[in-house]
């Protein structure tokens, strides 16, 4: 399995949030809000999340990229169950 986790700057990630549901209740649909400790403890859950997938045996890469796409980090499989 390859991995691909999205880099975000969690204030950058909240004020996006923000914008998204303004946006959809401006044109009549339901925003989706997420508060301030819930994105706490759903980051705090995404880097455990990463950990696991880089021990998994089946893991074959763990990419990291910027929201336009850019790769800050890509790591294949070195040894069984690690990305490295």
């Amino acid at each position: 399995m390859a991995f691909v986790v999205l880099a975000v700057r969690s204030a950058d990630n909240r004020l996006a949030i923000a914008l998204r549901y303004a946006r959809a209740l401006q044109t009549g649909g339901t925003g989706r809000f997420t508060t301030r400790a819930g994105h706490g403890t759903c980051l705090r859950a995404l880097a455990d999340i990463v950990t696991a997938a880089e021990w998994h045996p089946r893991t074959a890469s763990v990419t990291v990229i910027r929201r336009g796409g850019h790769t800050l980090l890509r790591e294949e499989t070195g040894a069984p169950g690690r990305a490295s």
